[in-house]
């Protein structure tokens, strides 16, 4: 089990690393917009500005150099670099060794980053974007950025506590975070037909139900660590109507309404994490049973025996490697017998979808692989995935998010 600690954290340490050294910054599978020559694209019906991006999403071949779009750094990636680096910092016990430089000044340099580089209190993406379920600015926070935003944050406090040299920086890092969930509160909360819950962006009232369990999940953690109850009791008000949509088998629809009523593996895993967190932050154990009934039809449905994910329920290609990440995180994070599930996923996702030079590949077709460099997609939720599994592997069930 100790050669299989070492690797997983070295995999994860070289892609903290790797990326440290290039600033954080590439491509995004949905950057196409971000375009310095084809600017009349973001004039274009929505319809036309979807099949642009996902022109450039589905092709093996980056067209992005012809197009005018250039990389870019996104607090999503930042974030899970930062949660990375806190747990890098607590498996070394505070030695500041991390083979490649020191764990806690490359976590700190990137939350302070993330502190002065919000959009109102808040996090965004640094493109336009155009999804199949919504469509915003770059200028418009949303609950996906934020969320790992404050968590990563509070990541850092918790990795320096009682660490003097840290201590002001830790404080603007706590300010910021409450600063966030009163953003979110004021923002992305809605009360509605006698039903409560957050919504993904401030234009778009449409429940989505991997966001609201984001959302609750980081006004729950920051209303533990600053002993705010409302807080706490509005986040478990918010989740009853996620809670309600989870079917017998575990399972439940990305978003309300029949557009939205497919499920896939990467956000099915945000919910079975985020419920599993949650019912600890609240101490509810009925939310406990909830939470382990989605992790098990998430394992039976997203994914075979040897590990592999499934985008789909029973679709095995294209094999996606943020789909992958999620699931090592969830299992490695629920510990006990799940954590040799985790190792099963970690370890088909390194043997099918590492590149020569050590970095993920986006997506591993049938017949052939798209390896344009996402790391929002794929590098980042990687490491953060190989250093939770590593740290379940060092006999803690999770880091502590308390």
């Amino acid at each position: 089990m100790r050669s299989s600690l070492d690797a997983e954290l070295g995999t994860a340490r070289f892609l903290e690393a790797y990326w440290r050294d290039r600033n954080d910054t590439s491509f995004d599978p949905y950057d196409a917009l971000e375009t310095d020559r084809l600017a009349f694209l973001t004039k274009l019906p929505r319809a036309a500005q979807f099949a642009v991006v996902q022109l450039n999403k589905r092709s093996p071949v980056n067209l992005r150099s012809l197009e005018g779009v250039r990389p870019t750094r996104n607090s999503y990636t930042v974030a899970h670099f930062a949660s990375a680096g806190a747990i890098f910092a607590r498996l070394t016990a505070g030695s500041g060794a991390a083979g490649d430089g020191r764990p806690l000044d490359a976590m700190a340099d990137r939350l302070d980053w993330l502190c002065s580089h919000r959009v109102e209190a808040a996090w965004a993406y640094p493109f336009d974007v155009q999804t199949k379920t919504f469509a915003y600015r770059k200028s418009t926070p949303n609950v996906i950025c934020t969320a790992f935003s404050v968590e990563a944050l509070l990541d850092g406090v918790k990795a320096v506590a009682g660490q003097a040299d840290y201590a002001e920086r830790a404080a603007r890092w706590r300010d910021v975070a409450s600063g966030a969930v009163a953003w979110a509160l004021e923002h992305l909360y809605v009360e509605s037909g006698g039903r409560q819950y957050f919504r993904y962006v401030t234009a778009e009232p449409l429940l989505v139900h991997n966001a609201n369990v984001l959302a609750a999940r980081f006004v729950a953690r920051t209303a533990r660590a600053l002993g705010n109850d409302p807080w706490l009791e509005t986040a478990r008000d918010c989740l009853d109507v996620t809670v309600r949509e989870i079917s017998s088998d575990g399972l439940l629809p990305y978003g309300e309404g029949s557009r939205e009523a497919w499920v896939d593996g990467h956000h099915t895993g945000f919910v079975a994490e985020g419920l599993l967190d949650l019912s600890e932050s609240l101490g509810s154990a009925e939310l406990r049973s909830v939470a382990d009934r989605v992790r098990a039809g998430y394992r039976r449905s997203l994914f075979e025996a040897d590990g592999r994910p499934l985008l789909y329920p029973g679709k095995r290609f294209p094999i996606d490697v943020i789909t992958g990440a999620q699931g090592i995180q969830t299992f490695a994070m629920a510990g006990g017998d799940e954590v040799a599930f985790a190792h099963a996923i970690a370890g088909f996702m390194l043997a099918h979808m590492r590149t020569r030079s050590g970095t993920f590949v986006y997506r591993q077709g049938r017949w052939h692989r798209k390896a344009v460099p996402y790391v929002r997609w794929s590098d980042a939720p990687m490491c953060l995935a190989l250093a939770r599994l590593a740290w379940a592997l060092a006999g803690d069930a999770a880091p502590d998010t308390s």
